[in-house]
């Protein structure tokens, strides 16, 4: 290509101005990239898992319309699922429950399994586990089916479902975060 790493560098700067975040890109050692088998290198920087994840994309896309600029990755590719419990804390007290309650009948559902009995050796103990069929496979859809049992001013026990009290969804966060000086970035 025809294009330098200082006209690139000037492009990136160009293009991301309007972002919500402080750019800043250095050909110094980009001189050497050609040897060393590598590119061009953006850190995006922040506290916020979400934003930063946001603005990888941004920036990425910009990259993508950049002349010269080739095998665009956002940082993103090594993202995992995850599942999001938001509990309502004055609607779980209104039955009586407290966040800890909440993680509690979660962690129960998602529980692989548990130790039933325990076969001693005289060398070793061994504890043995049980799985059932259905903690084998539990997804965000079980969660949300979840019920917690309440008893009514009458003093009758109601079935109350979870997602009266929580809100739940799924998203994708990183496997590793990286961190420069107590800040987490993305490269």
């Amino acid at each position: 290509s025809d294009v330098t790493l200082q006209e690139v560098s000037d492009e990136i700067e160009k293009r991301t101005k309007d972002l919500d975040c402080k750019i800043s890109t250095s050909t110094s050692s980009m001189d050497y990239s050609s040897f060393m088998g590598s590119g061009l290198s953006i850190e995006v920087k922040g506290k916020d898992l979400g934003k930063l994840q946001g603005l990888a994309k941004e920036v990425a896309g910009i990259l993508k319309d950049t002349d010269g600029a080739i095998d665009i990755e956002d940082g993103l590719d090594k993202a995992t699922p995850q599942w999001t419990i938001t509990v309502d804390k004055e609607k779980a007290a209104e039955y009586g429950y407290t966040v800890a309650q909440v993680y509690q009948l979660v962690a129960q559902k998602m529980a692989s399994s548990q130790s039933s009995t325990t076969i001693s050796t005289d060398i070793k103990n061994y504890e043995v586990y049980l799985k059932t069929e259905e903690q084998n496979d539990v997804t965000l859809d079980d969660i949300r089916k979840l019920k917690f049992t309440h008893t009514n001013k009458d003093g009758e026990e109601e079935e109350i479902p979870l997602t009266k009290i929580c809100k739940m969804e799924e998203t994708t966060t990183l496997s590793t975060i990286s961190r420069d000086a107590q800040q987490r970035y993305l490269t």
